[in-house]
């Protein structure tokens, strides 16, 4: 289910992503690229929230 979510979740910031790519110069897509990794940072912080991990917890949950 938490994976679901997360693929979910990565795909809109994709299309996101892809949407502001055409509208705006790559500048302001490498800022918007930098807002969306911290936005995911903490949306995998809040999956996790009743779980102890460390970074190397995060990105095994990541590549898994």
């Amino acid at each position: 289910m938490k994976k679901i979510l997360w693929i979910l979740y990565s795909t809109s910031v994709i299309v996101t992503i892809s949407i502001m790519y055409k509208i705006f110069n790559q500048l302001f897509l490498s800022f918007l690229l930098f807002i969306c990794a911290i936005i995911l940072a903490y949306f995998i912080e809040k999956i996790q929230k009743n779980k102890v991990i460390n970074q190397k917890g995060a990105i095994n949950f990541l590549w898994a």
